[in-house]
This record gives structure tokens, sequence and C-alpha cells, in this order.
């Protein structure tokens, strides 16, 4: 009943400006979720804040320009329309922009959803303008028994989430084009072009997470020689993920390459099929081009023809054909040809 009443506590504050949530964390398994007062006032002898906002509002903007105190460089990253996964040190803070899958209802999972953190002693702010499913989990996490106990700690479980999530997308590609890979095995299936658009639709899916988790596993690498604010438990925690992040990465390659394969599989057995085709295409005219001569030669409207006055000489004719193809078809054999 209280996660349900803290469900429905975190749904009312999403019409609260740029507010989506926020919480203090007192460092003994509580968290408490606040408002746009406290997170205004917040003071580090509060205890820890998470920060969560919209940043395509007017309100979370002056909040992170003018109110928070953070650097204005850092700021001007939080609310910026386009962003890639990196992670930039400031002093006893670091700003990380990390994405995640789309898993929002209609969405492609390969349409990343970009989410910004800036993280300090005490105190983590993360900005986004869609919905991210990973952020749902932490608060699920924060309303449950067992809460992380500090903002670093709430950090590493969003990083492991996103990396779950995109692990889970991976898997998915990796799924499909196992299906796709039986289906090519089985003649009468790959006859036709519809494999070969859902490997190329599983070959961009896999190039457009790589753009993102290539440079996503070099900002959570970089992190581990911050300074501050983590500890080295948690940097060894960050590793973790790091190398959950290059396995997912190693997938993904794999999976491209058995896409790529079967795709040219599929394009090879249809270019055997076509020169097939037009093998025997060029056999059968090969064998009619004299039938085709002779019998317009016999069908010009001048005297003279032979056996045009013989009650046999069609018979004669046909014959006489049947016996020219006999030829060439022995001919051919001979000469390997067919």
């Amino acid at each position: 009943m209280a996660v349900e009443d803290h469900a429905s506590h975190m749904d009312a504050q999403k019409d609260d400006g740029g507010l989506v949530c926020a919480y203090l964390i007192d460092g003994n398994g509580g968290a408490k979720p606040i408002g746009w007062s406290e997170v205004v006032s917040w003071t580090p002898s509060d205890g820890e804040i998470w920060v969560h906002l919209d940043y395509t509002q007017a309100s979370a903007v002056t909040y992170l320009r003018e109110q928070c105190g953070i650097n204005p460089i850092a700021a001007d990253a939080l609310v910026a329309e386009d962003s890639r996964p990196r992670a930039m040190p400031f002093d006893e803070a670091v700003l990380v922009t990390l994405r995640g899958v789309n898993l929002n209802p209609g969405e492609r999972p390969e349409d990343m959803i970009s989410i910004r953190c800036w993280i300090e002693k005490g105190r983590l702010i993360t900005t986004r303008h869609r919905r991210l499913q990973s952020i749902d989990a932490l608060r699920d996490r924060l309303a449950g028994a067992t809460k992380p106990k500090n903002v670093n700690d709430l950090f590493h479980l969003l990083a492991d989430r996103l990396s779950a999530r995109v692990d889970d997308a991976v898997s998915l590609i990796d799924e499909t084009v196992d299906h796709l890979e039986e289906a090519a095995l089985d003649d009468a299936t790959a006859s036709g072009r519809g494999l070969e658009r859902q490997l190329g639709q599983m070959r961009r899916r896999a190039i457009t997470l790589r753009r993102f988790l290539a440079p996503q596993r070099e900002a959570l690498g970089s992190l581990q020689s911050v300074i501050g604010p983590f500890t080295d438990r948690q940097r060894a925690h960050l590793r973790e993920v790091v190398d959950h992040n290059l396995r997912i990465l190693e997938d993904l390659d794999a999976t491209r390459e058995r896409a790529a394969v079967v795709q040219e599989e599929l394009m090879h057995r249809a270019s055997d099929q076509m020169n097939r085709n037009m093998y025997m295409l060029s056999v059968v005219a090969a064998i009619m081009l004299p039938l085709g001569f002779i019998t317009g030669l016999l069908g010009i409207n001048v005297g003279g023809l032979p056996l045009a006055h013989s009650g046999n000489g069609f018979w004669i004719v046909v014959g006489s054909l049947v016996f020219l193809v006999a030829i060439q078809v022995y001919i051919f054999r001979r000469r390997k040809w067919l």
C-alpha cells in the first residue's frame, strides 16, 4: 500500500513544472520524495538528494542555471537538445551523458533516449525529455524495501539498469537473427525477399545501437579515473558495468556479422537461381534458333519449296526438326553445356 501511495504521489509531481521527481536519501536506507520547494532550499545538511528534471520546461532550466549553483557549462549541457554519451569532470563533480533504449509504447528500441547526469558529493541531478523506464526502475527501487544508501550508488544502479535493458534489446535482435538464419537454411522459405528485408532491418538496428554504446562504454570507463565523487568500491562497481557494456558491444558486432553473412548467402542463392534461369533460357534459345530459321524459311510464299505438293511433306519436316533437335542436344551434352 505504501508503494502505491508513493507512486500516486510521484505521478502527481509530473505536472509540477519541470520536476519529474526528487528524493532525499538519508544514508540509512530511507528515501523521501520531495517537491520543488524542498529542492530549491536544499543544503548538504538536509541529506543527499536526487533531482530528476524535464529539461524542456522553463522551471527546470531556471533551477539549473540560476538556483542549484552548478558549473554554467554543466548547466548548459544538462539542457542541451543534442547530446552523445560522454563524461566531463568538474573538480569534485562529473557530468555524464548516457543513452538508454526506448521501450515506450509504439517506439523503436534503437531510438535511444538521452539521460544527463550531474554527480557531486551528496547530490545527483538527472535530466531527460522522454520517459525512460530505467528511471522508473530507480523510483520503484527507492519505494521498495532495499534502497541505495547514497546518490553514487543510485547512479551505479542507473548505469546498470541502462546496460541491462540494452542487453535485453540486443538479445532480442540476436534471437531474431537466429530465427532468420534457420529460415534461410530452408530453401522453400528463403526463396523470397522477405528474409533479406528483415535481416537488413536487424543490421540497421545493431548499427544504430552500437553508434551510441561504443562512446557510452568509453564514458563509463573514464569515470574510473575521476578523482571525485566516487569511492574505490563504487569504481569497482562501475568497472563491472563497463565490462557488461563491452560484452554487449561484442554481441552486437557478432550479431551484425551473422546477419550480414546470412544476407549475403541469400543474395548468392538468388544470384545462382537467376544464373540458372538465364542459362536454361539461353539453351532453349539456342535450340529454337535453327528451328525458327527453318520454319521461317519454309513459310515464305514463293514457288519451288521442297515437299510443297507432297501429302507427307508436313510430317517429313516435323521429323527433320526433331532429328535436328536431337543432334543439338547431343552436341550440347558432349560440350557439357547441358
